[in-house]
């Protein structure tokens, strides 16, 4: 078991049991890239064109890894070794980079080849940051650090691939189970997947996919026969349900979605090299019904058929029938809820926790984190289960600025072996809030057994440069037009 190296014992009142850094649970070796040995570090290695050259002019500590372009080619550092990623699993990819640029700043991408998602690269270290959910296909996978049409030197530093965990909460009393891109008005239910957001390849009502994203489009091999599926429904938050392996002492039974009907899916394709069809289910094995179908680009929009509906869940799944690159930029779906009661205007959150640690023998869900802004609701609660001994705990929130901790809360108890306890914990989400940390750890020893984070939006007009920037991304990418034959458009 993990133990952290100490406790922060000297932060004011908020000073007793705060986490300090311990084992990471990255999943990257040598990620600051200080071991090494002749002109490359260890477990690294380059590809593609440019100048790939280990350096000494690091972010964090002594050395960092670079690439050169010209402008117009591309190029990258990669990893085997360590990108042991789980199949449909959420993680979060981190890294600092910089341009010494003689140019037009470049692109970079931080991440496994199979979800490429690239960002602006600036004149200053800057962080990156975003979430990804892996595909089911791991093939061939790899973690990269790469530039496209960078005209200078590409530096990398502190990159990071970590388990994540999602929380999806309406907005405002938080009843309804929904995240980013959904939303409900009058009862007729919408979700959009922004493949540009902050999840990339990640949302709610995704349910798997076997597919490539790069950027800002699903890329579907039709020779593999690859598919994107997202499953669709519509719950009201119920009692807490708990992981089946453990004993609660609290209520957990589900609570049932809301019946949908007159479905509508429309789908964006921008490059279609034999057919995409467009199938839905009531199941996510099947049988399934095709509702629509291309063989060149354009819109499908088609309607689930009334034999099919009302439905509490409704599969849709986007499969490509030969050709080796189709490639769809926008999926869409709503539906009309049947609901007795009048709903207000909802809309979706999603907040992203990374996992910094967590004991083998502790599990837990995070049932909500609030709506981190000032003013929102601002509560944590998390189940915390045990297959662990007996054993007295401490849970606690604790809200930063920087390294200075701002509030924290916590809560004592005991947990039997294969049990788990709601744990409830108010915040205050100060408009200068940066980071929410949510730990475990043993009473008796000091020893941490969970450590979550999870980073407040910043405030309008703090953004670093560099971050998000999504209208510069894809028009360097793809230009304007978003041409097929531009760089990273296919």
């Amino acid at each position: 078991m993990r133990i952290f190296a100490a406790l922060l014992l000297l932060t004011f009142s908020l000073a007793l049991c705060v986490p300090s850094e311990g084992a990471s649970t990255n999943l990257l070796p040598n990620p600051s890239f200080e071991a090494g040995r002749g002109a490359r570090p260890d477990y690294w290695d380059g590809f593609g064109f440019g100048k790939r050259t280990w350096e000494f002019r690091g972010e964090d500590g002594e050395r960092c890894v670079s690439i050169a372009g010209d402008g117009r080619d591309d190029g990258w550092w990669f990893t085997r070794r360590g990108a042991k990623v789980q199949r449909n699993r959420l993680y979060e990819v981190s890294y600092w980079v910089r341009e010494d640029a003689r140019g037009a700043l470049g692109m970079v991408m931080g991440g496994i080849n199979l979800t490429r998602h690239y960002a602006v690269a600036d004149t200053q270290w800057q962080r990156h940051e975003y979430f990804l959910r892996s595909p089911d296909d791991l093939r061939n996978v790899e973690f990269r650090l790469a530039q496209k049409g960078a005209d200078g030197v590409v530096h990398f530093d502190n990159v990071a691939m970590r388990p994540a965990v999602a929380v999806y909460r309406s907005s405002g009393t938080g009843e309804f189970a929904v995240g980013v891109g959904e939303s409900i008005v009058e009862r007729r239910y919408a979700a959009t997947h922004d493949l540009l957001g902050k999840g990339t390849s990640d949302c709610r009502f995704l349910d798997r996919y076997s597919a490539e994203l790069d950027h800002d489009r699903w890329v579907l091999n039709g020779t593999r026969l690859d598919e994107v599926v997202y499953h669709h429904d519509v719950a009201r938050i119920g009692p807490v349900d708990a992981p089946a392996s453990l004993k609660p002492d609290v209520e957990t039974s589900a609570a049932r979605s809301i019946q949908q009907n007159a479905a509508t899916v429309d789908v964006d394709v921008a490059r279609c090299q034999g057919k995409l069809s467009v199938q839905v289910a009531g199941n996510p094995n099947g049988p399934w019904v095709q509702i629509g179908a291309t063989v060149k680009p354009g819109r499908i929009r088609a309607d689930v058929p009334g034999s099919m509906v009302p439905k509490r869940d409704i599969w849709v799944r986007l499969k490509s029938l030969g050709g080796r690159r189709t490639e769809v930029t926008g999926y869409r779906y709503s539906s009309l809820l049947r609901s007795e009661e009048s709903l207000p205007p909802i809309a979706g959150e999603t907040a992203y926790l990374t996992i910094l640690e967590q004991a083998p023998d502790l599990d837990f869900r995070v049932v909500d984190v609030g709506e981190m802004t000032p003013g929102g609701r601002a509560k944590v609660r998390i189940l915390i289960g045990s297959g662990g001994p007996r054993r007295r705990l401490v849970a606690a929130a604790l809200v930063r600025r920087g390294s200075e901790a701002i509030s924290r809360q916590e809560e004592t108890f005991w947990l039997a072996k294969d049990s788990a306890h709601l744990v409830v914990l108010p915040y205050s989400a100060a408009g200068d809030a940066e980071t929410l940390e949510i730990y475990c750890r043993d009473k008796k020893t000091g020893e941490v057994l969970l450590l979550l984070e999870c980073r407040f939006a910043p405030r309008v007009g703090t953004e670093p440069r560099g971050v998000d920037q999504r209208a510069r991304q894809s028009r360097r990418l793809c230009g304007p037009t978003r041409a097929p034959s531009s760089p990273g458009c296919g």
